[in-house]
């Protein structure tokens, strides 16, 4: 009876561990060689593509020779890997073109027997063509240029056989998927090794069952035929030591607890791990504190019918292994109830998981440090993730975002129709990828941002998510608004150079005339009367002329250095007189501020208009219905800054402090629409009539023009701030003053001597006008229409020289400048008066060596023309 019973426990041992273990061992067994593949090409595949990265591969283009060094360099790395790996049997890389053609780069060239081994034959296929379309675009290969690495475990065919393969995107510096590279895998290799693991389970298995059946039938046989019982016996010990040499191969530790506690058979894995021997209790075998601590109500429960499943981790041969260990029943043994314990090997699957979680981890990682706003929204358009830039650019934190709804919580009222079409566009992955729309922040900025949206697309091909980057175009807005500014000021001065030009040669000999005309009759007072609102208007048609030409030119004053404070003042000081009592004007001017480069011209129309324009806006905002409480008031401060705005001038910038002009009122203030298009010519919110739009285009011209810059603060109802920004002169030398040696002061008309008088211009009445004046003073006058006939005019002078040049500037053929450079030194003419009404920068610096003894600005009265050549007869009578 004995060996019977011994003959029992083997039976019961085998029969549940083939039941517990068996189809599992057998499914484990036979993808081994797929994981062990896949893991191994999932990882070498990137340090592959990063290879080619740094070898210049987003240098390449369709376009590349063949004979490329460093195509030559890929391919023969190529090789080499394909050489040192024998699981690869193939590299190459792809690109995708804007229409979403996809087409080869390089490949390693490499052809293989067609034994079982697949070795390399040594001879190359046909080099490919850079750029050749690539026809077998699967979705795995798309899902790769997504930019997700990809194990393609379906099997492909293709020349040379089924393969299968890894597509893993290949990222230039900015983070995008610039080509894939591809990793092939024999698939006829794969299944063989995956069928002959599987057969060998599988035949495992069966020769267990095998075996157990015949040890049943065995038993049958002895029980039956009891004259056969040596025989058995001797059959049953031969099926049991088979039993036991299966057993001990078996990949896991497995042993048998009996009703009484104590082990009742093993195999020599257990003995390995464990210390498992026969008769040993738990307490005997190798458990750590922590695991014995819960084995007895893990043991109570397998004895009370439950499987239990345990999962702990234990150093084996100094290595940290990983393990999973089932305790189930065993019913009816010996009469009572026992215990099979399976423990499982399960490191290579835990550290798998491990890696995966770390992948994850830096995938959150690089989510939540991203400098773009992130955030991934669902088809209900609820945010799911939003990450600390998001936070940053939004003003929401991400408890405040999550759950709630993306167009609501950051798209104003008016941009929302827009986003709902792009998102519906999405979400059936028809376009969307890439928009630009406004955006609201916390605080209720609004802001403008570009989006780069990608769809997350799960197995089935659904769109679960939408994953967002947002980037905010605000201030880059801002600044391509400030040069398109300028383009318009450039093109604005061009054209209002010419215009002036004629719009002067029109208005002087009408000031001209007048003062003629006053002159003869001098004693009608009547008629003077008449004259004067005439004189006036032209005047006032001179200064806005003189406003038109200060849009997009130079002052043609030269910039120096000087102190700005009393500049302000006597700006200020021409303006107390038009500026409303009621108005409170304060002046905060620091002391001793350093000196800055200016002109005179630039800082009156800076002052001047500001000044103006805060006046307006003051008087408008008094004249409305607002709290009595509330006084008008104006203050002008100067001081020294740290530093210009992040959008000034990067030459002001890198000049660091530099000194601030600011023009402070309470009045209506102004919204962001009139705030983009401020400085515009010819912009106004005034009523027709009572504005041109050009004073505050002249301000951003003239400030331009020093090297400054100027920037504006407003809130709509409470009033305005003007900062303007100047650098500070690098120099010790003394102030500048700005009284010209050309300029007229006087404008008496005393006469000199008679002189001889040549007049050069090309406009008729100019030199009609000019002629009459000069002669009604007694002076003797010669005209010529332009340049050339004016050099014909000296050169016919020659011994009996001119005793005064009249000359335009801007003229046809013969410009007066090119006239001036002639008659040099020539001795044609003792004194030269140029007038014109577009005088470009610099013209007063060289004017003088050119032998120009005034220069009069069209238009001009005929009291200051008399009054010119009176102060240069002197000279001219002299010699």
């Amino acid at each position: 009876m004995s060996p019977r019973a011994c003959l029992r426990r083997r039976f019961w041992l085998v029969l549940i561990a083939a039941g517990i273990g068996g189809c599992y061992v057998v499914e484990q067994v036979a993808r081994r060689p797929q994981a062990q593949a896949g893991m191994f090409l999932e990882g070498i595949a990137p340090t592959y593509a990063d290879e080619f990265m740094r070898m210049g591969h987003a240098d390449l283009q369709p376009e590349t020779a063949d004979k490329d060094p460093r195509y030559l360099a890929m391919i023969e790395a190529g090789q080499r890997w394909v050489t040192l790996n024998p699981l690869v049997s193939e590299i190459y890389t792809f690109r995708r073109r804007s229409d979403g053609v996809v087409y080869l780069m390089v490949d390693a060239e490499t052809e293989y027997n067609s034994n079982q081994d697949h070795a390399i034959s040594g001879e190359r296929k046909g080099r490919i063509r850079l750029g050749e379309v690539y026809p077998d675009v699967g979705e795995e290969l798309l899902r790769a240029f997504l930019g997700e690495k990809v194990l393609m475990r379906r099997s492909a065919t293709d020349g040379r056989g089924p393969r299968v393969s890894v597509f893993v995107p290949m990222l230039d510096k900015n983070g995008k998927v610039e080509a894939v590279l591809g990793v092939d895998y024999d698939a006829e290799l794969w299944a063989k090794e995956m069928t002959a693991a599987r057969r060998m389970a599988l035949a495992l298995l069966a020769g267990l069952l095998v075996t157990l059946c015949g040890s049943a039938a065995v038993l049958a046989i002895n029980r039956a035929q009891l004259r056969a019982r040596i025989e058995a016996e001797g059959k049953l010990h031969e099926t049991e030591t088979r039993l036991h040499a299966m057993i001990d191969h078996l990949p896991f530790a497995l042993w048998l607890m009996g009703p009484g506690g104590d082990c009742v058979a093993h195999n020599a894995l257990a003995a390995d791990t464990r210390g498992v021997r026969a008769g040993a209790t738990f307490i005997e075998m190798r458990f750590d504190n922590l695991e014995r601590k819960s084995l007895p109500g893990d043991v109570a429960r397998a004895r009370a019918g439950d499987i239990v499943t345990r999962d702990f981790t234990r150093e084996l041969a100094g290595a940290r292994r990983h393990y999973v260990q089932f305790l189930a029943p065993v019913p009816e043994l010996a009469g009572g109830m026992g215990l099979v314990v399976v423990e499982l090997d399960v490191t290579d699957r835990v550290e798998a998981e491990l890696r995966c979680k770390e992948s994850e981890g830096r995938l959150a990682l690089h989510v939540e440090q991203t400098p773009l706003a992130y955030l991934e929204w669902d088809e209900s358009l609820r945010i799911l993730r939003w990450n600390a830039a998001a936070e940053q650019l939004f003003g929401y934190s991400a408890e405040e975002a999550l759950g709630r709804s993306f167009e609501e919580l950051i798209v104003p009222e008016e941009a929302r129709e827009g986003v709902r079409k792009v998102s519906r566009l999405l979400l059936k992955q028809e376009g969307g990828m890439h928009f630009s729309n406004e955006n609201r922040t916390k605080g209720g900025r609004i802001i403008f941002c570009e989006w780069h949206n990608i769809p997350l697309i799960d197995e089935t091909g659904r769109v679960i998510a939408v994953a967002s980057h947002a980037q905010n175009l605000t201030e880059r807005m801002e600044m391509e608004s400030c040069l398109r500014q300028t383009h318009k000021l450039e093109s604005m001065g061009q054209l209002a150079g010419g215009v002036a030009h004629e719009f002067n040669n029109l208005l002087t000999p009408m000031l001209a005339q007048i003062g003629l005309v006053a002159s003869v009759y001098a004693q009608d007072a009547r008629l003077l009367g008449m004259l004067k609102p005439v004189e006036e208007a032209i005047t006032q048609a001179a200064q806005l002329n003189q406003r038109i030409l200060a849009v997009g030119r130079r002052s043609a004053e030269v910039v120096l250095p000087a102190k700005l404070n009393p500049l302000v003042e006597n700006a200020l000081d021409l303006l107390r007189l038009t500026l409303d009592r009621r108005i409170e004007l304060r002046l905060e001017l620091l002391n001793d501020l350093p000196m800055v480069p200016v002109t005179k011209e630039a800082i009156m129309q800076v002052v001047m208009n500001l000044t103006l324009n805060a006046r307006d806006t003051l008087l408008e905002k008094l004249g409305a219905n607002v709290n009595p409480a509330w006084s008008p008031c104006l203050i002008i401060s100067s001081k020294v800054v740290k530093s210009a705005p992040a959008e000034a001038p990067e030459a002001l910038l890198a000049d660091g402090r530099c000194v601030r002009l600011s023009f402070h009122d309470n009045g209506k203030g102004m919204n962001d629409v009139v705030r983009r298009k401020l400085f515009e010519p010819f912009f106004t919110t005034k009523a027709p009539g009572l504005g041109t739009g050009l004073g505050l285009a002249v301000v951003w011209n003239s400030i331009d023009a020093l090297g400054g810059y100027i920037d504006l603060e407003s809130i709509e109802g409470e009033g305005t701030i003007f900062h303007v920004y100047l650098p500070i002169s690098r120099t010790d030398a003394a102030p500048a003053q700005f009284d010209s040696p050309l300029a007229l002061r006087n404008t008496d008309t005393a006469k000199g001597p008679s002189l001889r008088i040549l007049l050069v211009d090309d406009n008729k009445l100019v030199r009609e006008t000019f002629s009459e004046v000069l002669s009604h003073a007694g002076h003797s006058v010669e005209t010529a229409s332009d340049g050339q006939q004016g050099l014909e005019n000296l050169l016919a002078a020659t011994g009996r020289p001119y005793d005064l040049l009249l000359l335009d500037l801007n003229m046809p053929l013969v410009s007066g400048r090119e006239v001036l450079k002639w008659i040099q030194g020539r001795g044609l003419a003792r004194s030269v008066i140029v007038v014109s009404g577009l005088a470009d920068s610099g013209e007063n610096t060289d004017l003088g060596s050119l032998g120009v003894s005034l220069l009069l600005r069209k238009p001009v009265g005929m009291q200051e023309l008399i009054r010119a050549v009176s102060d240069v007869s002197p000279k001219s009578a002299a010699t």
